[in-house]
Order: structure tokens, then C-alpha cells, then sequence
């Protein structure tokens, strides 16, 4: 579930089975092999350095969109480059030289909306948007001192992944009482892997300093996000302006039986 990017293997995405994180490291002029994710979208952040990308030019703070079988391949400008790619794990060489060229969007380019609301603090930027993903999503979360990202949730049927770019904090555990059950403490660098259906809630929360978190993951309308401490779920499936997307509610746990003898 947890893996710091310089004490792993490649593949940074511990626990997941659907999408993953690679850290490609490339120094000056250096190029990498043209890869395509035939299965699905990809999406990329530039941790540093500049240089190009299927030959766009690309730099530090820029985050891409690769459409599923795109050809995509790296050149690292005269002071390196350093990226996270992001997206399904399955992972070819070559790719169609004719699809189309990745998006690319500068994160400080991208709105940020400000939730400031009791134990809640954070500026988010919803990064997929602003590219026009459809099967995944992109979020930038600069976190205020001591504050949570969101209210603890968790996924039916969606994998995530986090990066903690910037600044220390921890990610908070709940079961489905919502109770908390366990604190990990994160800092720059840390990989943090969230599959689905484990029914164990998560939040973030920033330490004194503040903290900055790229999240990535799946899409999915059959997708419901559980809330335990307030009781309440998110289906994707009906729209609407939810944190998650859809329609949210509250419901009543009950025994199995029930109502029913």
C-alpha cells in the first residue's frame, strides 16, 4: 500500500492490480523507448527538468494525457527529465505514430477550487478535467497545515493512487463504522496505493508544514463511494455535483434478516 519512489522497484503502484505509477529518470538528451497503453488512457506529470514528449515540449508542473494507444515517447532537455507515468498496467512497445498527440496542461494553468470547512483545508485541481479524460482523473491537492483533504471514503469498484509531491502529513485509516484505525505518516515521495473493495476508508491530512498530493485513478459509473463516519454513499452512475460525482445520500445499516422473519 506504501512505497517510497526512491527505495522501490520501477512499478511504484503496491497493491493495485488495474493501474500503476512509473518514475522515469532521464539525463540530459537522453531518450526513452516509445511505449503505448493499448488498454486504456495514460496520464503523466512532470516532476522536473524539461524536454519533450512524442515532440511537444514539455516542463517542470506540466501533466499529460496519452489517448489509449498513442505512441508515447520522452526526450529529456539539457537538464534532464524527471516523470511519473501513470495509467493501466499493461504496457506495449511502439504504438500508432498516427494517433493522436498527448494534452498537455501546466497544473498552475488549471483553477483551483478552495474547500475551507471545519477540519477540511485544501485547494483542489482537477487536472483530468482540464485535459478532458474520460476513462481516468487527475487531481492536484495542495493540503493546509493540519487540515484533511476530504471527509474518509472508499471505493466499490475504482483503484487510486497518490503521490505526495511536496511537504509531509499521513494517511488516515477508518474501517466501516468509521472508526480510525491506523495512521501512516507520508512525506515527498511517497507512493500510496488504495484498491478497490477493501472496504477500508482513507483521508489525508497535512502536517504543520502543509502538504501537496497528486492523485490519480479509474473512472467507473458502476463505482459507489462508501463515507462510514457520516453513513452515506456516492454512486457515480446518476451524475450530479457530488465531491465524488453522482447522486449522495445517507442509508441506514441494517442486519441481513432484517424485515424479513
Amino acid at each position: 500500500m506504501l512505497l517510497h519512489w526512491d527505495d522501490g522497484p520501477e512499478q511504484l503502484a503496491v497493491g493495485t492490480v488495474r493501474i500503476g505509477a512509473r518514475r522515469v529518470r532521464l539525463a540530459p538528451g537522453a531518450k526513452s523507448p516509445r511505449a503505448t497503453a493499448p488498454d486504456g488512457e495514460a496520464m503523466s506529470f512532470v516532476l522536473a527538468g524539461s524536454g519533450r514528449a512524442s515532440g511537444a515540449a514539455i516542463r517542470s508542473g506540466d501533466a499529460l494525457l496519452h489517448p489509449p494507444g498513442a505512441a508515447c515517447g520522452l526526450r529529456a532537455g539539457d537538464d534532464g527529465l524527471d516523470v511519473l507515468l501513470l495509467g493501466p498496467r499493461t504496457e506495449a512497445a511502439g504504438g500508432d505514430p498516427a494517433a493522436p498527440a498527448p494534452g498537455i496542461v501546466a497544473i498552475a494553468a488549471v483553477p483551483g477550487a478552495e474547500r475551507d470547512r471545519g477540519e477540511f483545508g485544501v485547494t483542489i485541481r482537477n487536472v483530468g478535467v482540464a485535459l478532458g479524460s474520460q476513462r481516468t482523473g487527475m487531481r492536484h491537492a495542495e493540503i493546509a497545515p493540519g487540515r484533511l483533504n476530504a471527509p474518509p471514503h472508499c471505493h466499490s469498484a475504482e483503484e487510486e493512487l497518490f503521490v505526495v509531491l511536496d511537504g509531509d502529513g499521513a494517511v488516515l485509516l477508518y474501517d466501516l463504522d468509521g472508526a480510525a484505525t491506523e495512521e501512516h505518516a507520508v512525506r515527498e515521495g511517497q507512493v500510496v496505493a488504495r484498491p478497490a473493495g477493501t472496504g477500508i476508508a482513507h483521508a489525508f491530512r497535512a502536517g504543520d508544514g502543509g502538504m501537496t498530493v497528486l492523485s490519480y485513478g479509474e473512472r467507473k459509473n458502476e463505482d459507489v463511494g462508501f463515507y462510514p463516519r457520516s453513513q452515506k454513499l456516492a454512486i457515480r452512475g446518476f451524475g450530479g455535483s457530488g465531491v465524488l460525482g453522482g447522486v449522495v445520500f445517507r442509508v441506514q445499516r441494517a442486519d441481513y434478516w432484517d424485515g424479513e422473519a
